[in-house]
């Protein structure tokens, strides 16, 4: 079974070659981050996004798929990514920005 941190870049790397407007992947970190009921989050930032603010969207778990914890997606227009980095725009729950995901370039390529 894949932990939290495989979980998020195995998301992160379907997401990149899903969805062609995203730019920038990163974690969303959480108080209880270390506990496995808790949702694997991410901050989406696509140019293609329609600005409403944060508004997290959950999904379940896939376990078909080798998704063992349900997620939650945050995605924001670089406009608005821009304001939360001036504290403009704030992350619920107590949550923060984490490491950026970069796509796996041979997760990539074998997904061709």
């Amino acid at each position: 079974m894949r932990t939290k941190g495989e979980t998020a870049q195995f998301l992160a790397d379907a997401h990149f070659r899903l969805d062609q407007g995203i730019t920038r992947i990163f974690r969303i970190i959480g108080p209880d981050e270390d506990n496995d009921l808790t949702p694997v989050k991410f901050l989406e930032v696509s140019p293609i996004t329609i600005e409403v603010g944060i508004q997290p969207v959950g999904m379940g778990r896939d376990s078909a798929r080798g998704v063992h914890y349900a997620s939650v997606i945050v995605e924001i227009s670089p406009d608005e990514f821009e304001r939360l980095k001036r504290g403009e725009l704030q992350l619920p729950h107590d949550w923060w920005l984490g490491d950026e995901l970069f796509p796996n370039t041979s997760a990539m390529s074998a997904a061709s």
